[in-house]
């Protein structure tokens, strides 16, 4: 009797082992989303939020001028008003006020007017402003 159980643990452990090693082999952790746009393909702006549509799940914003810590500005200039698409955004519109001030990304493809659509959106504090 502890025979066998002393052989199914040790099955056990080299079968716990055999799947850590396989599953660890040719993953990273940090590998990057093969959907996700490359750095350089985005464009970054300062946008100050005017209204909010939860249901659309977009924003209404004024674009307005902000320093970008080096990043690429998009084409769109200060003053211009319109609507950012946040389908793309995993945490939604919700938490963001009306108001308030952010940083947004999205894939630059020349764009010189809203709308575009969000790829992501960070605090003024990460890019240097408050």
């Amino acid at each position: 009797m502890l025979r066998a159980a002393l052989a199914l643990l040790v099955v056990a452990a080299v079968a716990w082992a055999g799947a850590m090693a396989l599953g660890s082999a040719g993953t990273d952790a940090a590998a990057p989303d093969a959907t996700a746009p490359a750095e350089s393909d985005l464009a970054y702006l300062w946008v100050r939020v005017t209204a909010r549509d939860e249901e659309a799940q977009a924003l209404e914003v004024e674009v307005v001028d902000g320093e970008l810590g080096g990043h690429r500005r998009g084409q769109i200039p200060a003053g211009s008003t319109g609507t950012l698409g946040c389908s793309e955004l995993l945490t939604g519109v919700s938490g963001i006020k009306v108001g308030t001030t952010w940083v947004v990304s999205y894939v630059d493809e020349g764009q010189v007017a809203l709308p575009v659509t969000l790829y992501g959106i960070e605090s003024p504090e990460h890019f240097g402003g408050a």
